[in-house]
């Protein structure tokens, strides 16, 4: 199995963006299981798309008991890819911590006018 982990753990419409990516890659790696860590307001909505295979919510207000909980479950597994597209310091943190035999981070600045 080809484990495949996003990371987009902010609001909605950034997810939606970037589904088309996730479902294209997805279906690019043969016998791939997609894993996307995300907000819990996300959660809702991802649940009903069928190329994501498991769902890991994640919120910036969680305990540090659960953060360590989450990145203690991210750490067991073995990925082809690892992906951190939202500019996050934890979702940059556990993609680097990841063992994956690719790892992807965007980042990016948004400019104000």
């Amino acid at each position: 199995m080809n484990n495949i982990i996003w990371f987009r753990t902010d609001k909605l419409g950034d997810f939606l963006i970037h589904s088309h990516l996730i479902r294209d890659t997805s279906l690019s790696i043969a016998n791939s299981y997609t894993i996307v860590v995300c907000s819990p307001y996300n959660e809702k909505i991802i649940k009903e798309y069928d190329f994501i295979d498991e769902i890991i919510p994640y919120h910036k207000d969680f305990s540090i008991y659960q953060k360590i909980k989450i990145l203690s479950k991210i750490l067991r597994r073995k990925y082809h890819t690892s992906i951190a597209i939202d500019g996050k310091k934890f979702s940059y943190f556990c993609s680097l911590l990841a063992k994956s035999k690719n790892k992807v981070g965007l980042v990016y600045r948004v400019k104000s006018s």
